[in-house]
């Protein structure tokens, strides 16, 4: 049996266990899901997009890990410190594990990481061999395949990233208040989701809470008009020749010029934290 096999016989049964490391002395505990919501299991409604496009997901393939739970005043937490690899187009939210041990209180130190696909990565039940091996050889930890659909336009896309982030200080939004990684009762276990956004892909802005979906200039890139819409042809689609109509298109802090680096960088955006909450996305 070679390392691959091995690596996929293991049906990721250790990342149901409890996670290790903490010294906190408690009896309560997290539970740690990952969710891709209905814009990735059901697909982005028309009315969503300036454009009238609607989007619907084949896969989502992503690798998601490293979870840490922390006091920045306080005891050491705990980890789960196994990637894993989902495809969030089936129904949520997914288990991926347990920290245990945590005391009474306000663990205000939460952050995961999605990152590359290594022969070390498990995959969840979720995902098939077939799409581990894809990430491995193509050494991606987002992959995502749809078609794009517009009155009787239709669009493909199967894109690849490897850009892996780190998602740290992520902060829960409650009741319209703000709410530092996660609050663990005495004895009680605390819930923590991993919430990935897919409209974000397709979002006009990479920094602008105002930032609008559409998919026009994307499905223009399509230069040999085959249907697909391919990362390369994307390469081609400088953002100083877009016209206001199609979008602003604004890069932020990023260090991008064209529709492939754009969209490349919106990988950045999509971890979010129990919904709607957000984390600061930092390289690994």
């Amino acid at each position: 049996m070679n390392r691959r096999s091995l690596r996929l016989g293991v049906v990721a049964a250790s990342f149901w266990l409890a996670g290790c490391g903490s010294d906190a002395r408690g009896d309560g505990s997290v539970a740690v899901s990952v969710w891709g919501e209905e814009y990735i299991e059901v697909g982005i409604p028309e009315e969503e997009f300036e454009d009238g496009w609607s989007v619907k997901y084949d896969k989502f393939l992503i690798a998601l890990g490293d979870v840490s739970i922390e006091q920045k005043d306080g005891p050491s937490g705990g980890s789960l410190d196994e990637v894993v690899l989902f495809d969030l187009t089936e129904s949520g939210p997914q288990a991926f594990g347990a920290v245990a041990g945590l005391s009474e209180g306000n663990w205000d130190e939460f952050g995961f990481s999605s990152l590359v696909v290594t022969d070390e990565t498990q995959r969840s039940d979720s995902a098939s061999a077939e799409d581990w091996e894809l990430m491995l050889d193509g050494g991606y930890n987002v992959y995502v395949t749809g078609t794009a659909t517009k009155d009787d336009a239709q669009k493909q896309f199967a894109w690849g990233f490897s850009e892996p982030v780190r998602y740290a200080s992520c902060v829960d939004v409650r009741d319209g208040q703000e709410i530092s990684g996660v609050v663990v009762g005495d004895g009680a276990e605390a819930e923590a989701q991993l919430t990935i956004h897919g409209d974000h892909l397709f979002y006009d802005d990479l920094a602008s809470p105002e930032a609008k979906l559409r998919f026009d200039r994307v499905a223009s890139a399509d230069a040999d008009d085959d249907g697909e819409v391919t990362l390369d042809e994307l390469a081609a689609i400088q953002l100083a020749d877009l016209s206001s109509d199609q979008g602003s298109y604004g890069v932020g802090a990023f260090d991008v010029d064209d529709m492939r680096g754009f969209i490349e960088a919106a990988t950045n955006s999509l971890g979010h934290f129990n919904g709607e909450g957000h984390c600061r996305p930092e390289r690994p």
